[in-house]
C-alpha cells in the first residue's frame, strides 16, 4: 500500500559556491514546483476522423518557494538567492519533500516578492524557472 509523505521534513537547498553542496535556504515554509511538455499540433487532413494528432514537444520545469524574509542573517540562502538574480546567475537547487526524496537541478532566480503586513511577518516568495534537466532522488 502506498504512503504518504509529512511536509514537515520538506527543505530548500541551494549551492552556494557552485562547488556541489547544496546548504538550506532559511525560514523556507513552503515549495512548489510545475514539470511537463509542450504538445505540437500535426492535425492534418490525413488525421482520422474528426480527432487531432499530437506530438510531444520540449520539456519545461518551474515553480516557487515561500516563507519569512530573513535575507540579514540567512548568508548561505536568501542572501546568495537575490545575488544571483542581481547578478544574473544559475542556481543549483534541491527541492526536498523529506530527507531522502527531492527533485533538483539548475535554476534562474527570476522573481522575488516581499510582503509585509501591519498585524503579521515580513515574508518572500521566490520563483524560479528549470534549465536543463530536472531530476528525481
Amino acid at each position: 500500500m502506498a504512503t504518504a509523505l509529512s511536509g514537515k521534513a520538506g527543505a530548500v537547498k541551494i549551492d552556494t559556491d557552485g562547488g556541489g553542496s547544496c546548504q538550506a535556504v532559511g525560514k523556507i515554509k513552503s515549495w512548489n514546483i510545475d514539470f511537463g511538455y509542450d504538445t505540437l499540433d500535426v492535425t492534418s487532413f490525413e488525421s482520422a476522423g474528426d480527432w487531432r494528432e499530437f506530438l510531444d514537444g520540449l520539456k519545461q520545469w518551474s515553480g516557487s518557494f515561500d516563507g519569512h524574509w530573513a535575507y540579514e542573517t540567512d548568508a548561505n540562502g536568501q542572501q546568495v538567492i537575490i545575488t544571483a538574480m542581481l547578478t544574473p546567475a544559475l542556481l543549483e537547487i534541491e527541492l526536498y519533500m523529506d530527507a531522502t526524496h527531492y527533485f533538483s537541478g539548475d535554476v534562474w532566480a527570476n522573481a522575488t516578492s516581499i510582503t509585509t503586513n501591519v498585524d503579521g511577518t515580513v515574508d518572500a516568495s521566490f520563483t524560479y524557472q528549470g534549465n536543463s534537466t530536472l531530476s528525481y532522488n
